[in-house]
């Protein structure tokens, strides 16, 4: 019996590793896409295409 609780302790220790693993990949890859869609908001054709936003505004933007 003792050797089957020993057994799942480290299986749940395995699963917990693996998982925590993923969430931190998953939060590495979200703050990669975060910080590429702010960077593409300095262009005006990525602009364009990820906010709808400016064609509603009074004033349009004009590079220079």
């Amino acid at each position: 019996m003792n050797l089957d609780k020993r057994n799942a302790e480290r299986r749940d220790a395995k699963w917990f590793v693996r998982s925590e693993k993923l969430i931190v990949r998953g939060i590495s890859l979200l703050a990669a896409v975060l910080v590429l869609a702010q960077l593409a908001l300095h262009f005006p054709a990525a602009r364009q295409l990820l906010s709808r936003t400016e064609h509603w505004e009074g004033t349009r933007y004009v590079t220079e």
